[in-house]
């Protein structure tokens, strides 16, 4: 629309003498008229305008012209007191109406120093210029319309089509997590019912039994937990707080000796120090799923278990490496880390879900977790999370 006003001013009007022209259009969601084309003083360099400035429909010579559809000659603008001054003052000038089917839609304006300086004949070429001028600003406005719609539509297509990909991804991993949890929770039921009752017909021998009654109401407790996690990544917002990984590692220990009430080496080593800004609860999560991971599964045969953590803390991220030296993990279920399904190694009977949602919640907060490990050579994984907020 504007590239029309631009060319009627700078290669027509230009070349008529005229020592300046505006070209004004009326735009309907401020209800002004605006300054979209000008040639002379206005016009210093490009397509800039100097100081444009915006006129209500009736205010000055412009807005009258605008309102009455009537073009009008004004040959000494010191005896009419509509005349507005823009950039400087001037003697004579002549307005003229942009109409489309009879309704003005905005105004060629010139002004010139000397007193009396326009003619009937400026009259009559301004109108020409104006009717022509009309249906290319009216289709070019319909064109830059229809290509904002057509944008707003790719948007809206664009935002849908990644809501429905998150639908379906959420529906898969729901599909997922249904079956899986139909699977994990049945083995540990079963088990317990089966040492209740066991208990039951022969109660002294609780001591035998407990044990393993703590295991599969530990591995229930996992499960439920997991999910709850999962809910909770989906439906709170992220938090930022500022955290020292260290102390969230070392704390986290202590907590998993005590529920599981197992036996293992750990060592902490850091390289640089400080706090990392991060949601400190999605963090812990991501923590507590790769050492559970290495506790469940345990260690080889004939070794004790071997935690040990190290952070690196550098200028734009912090990394995070947690190893065991347990079984490791089977190259065929590394390759498959992105399905609920996915156990630590290939004798396991524990829930995939854990892995799935450290994952899960890893991706929210923009951490990138990588997992490196050779079957009976341990597993180290590697947490890289940005140290200065999300």
């Amino acid at each position: 629309m504007s590239e029309v006003c631009w060319e009627l001013t700078k290669n027509v009007i230009a070349h008529i003498g005229f020592e300046d022209c505006v070209v004004y259009l009326y735009d309907e969601n401020s209800g002004r008229l605006i300054q979209v084309a000008a040639h002379g003083p206005k016009n210093p360099i490009d397509l800039d305008i100097y100081n444009p400035i915006t006129l209500k429909p009736g205010e000055g010579i412009v807005g009258n012209v605008f309102s009455s559809g009537k073009a009008e000659i004004i040959s000494n603008t010191r005896l009419d007191d509509r005349y507005v001054v823009d950039d400087q003052f001037r003697f004579s000038e002549i307005a003229v109406p942009i109409l489309h089917n009879g309704k003005p839609i905005g105004v060629i304006d010139s002004e010139h120093s000397e007193i009396g300086f326009f003619n009937d004949d400026h009259r009559m070429i301004l109108t020409t210029l104006a009717s022509i001028a009309s249906n290319k600003i009216v289709k070019t406005r319909a064109f830059d319309r229809l290509q904002m719609l057509n944008i707003d539509l790719e948007k809206r297509r664009a935002k849908e089509e990644l809501r429905n990909q998150e639908l379906s991804r959420l529906n898969a991993q729901l599909d997922e997590i249904i079956y899986s949890l139909s699977h994990d929770f049945r083995g540990p039921v079963l088990a317990t019912r089966s040492l209740i009752e066991r208990l039951h017909v022969n109660p002294v021998k609780f001591n035998e039994y407990y044990p393993m009654l703590f295991k599969t109401v530990n591995k229930l407790d996992s499960i439920l937990l997991n999910i709850y996690y999962y809910s909770n990544n989906l439906r709170n917002p992220v938090q930022s707080n500022l955290v020292i990984p260290e102390t969230l590692i070392t704390d986290m220990i202590k907590f998993l000796r005590n529920e599981f009430k197992e036996e293992f080496e750990f060592e902490m080593h850091s390289q640089g120090a400080g706090y990392i800004e991060t949601d400190e609860s999605r963090l812990k999560v991501i923590v507590r799923s790769v050492l559970m991971n290495s506790i469940q599964f345990g260690a080889l045969e004939g070794k004790p278990l071997c935690l040990k953590a190290t952070v690196l803390h550098g200028k734009e991220t912090c990394k995070i490496i947690l190893e065991d030296n347990g079984p490791g993990i089977p190259e065929r279920l590394l390759n498959n880390m992105d399905s609920v399904f996915m156990r630590g190694t290939s004798q396991s009977d524990g829930a995939g879900i854990g892995i799935f949602v450290c994952r899960e919640v890893a991706r929210r907060i923009g951490a990138k977790i990588t997992w490196d490990s050779q079957p009976l050579d341990g597993t180290r994984v590697e947490i890289e999370i940005s140290s200065k907020g999300l």
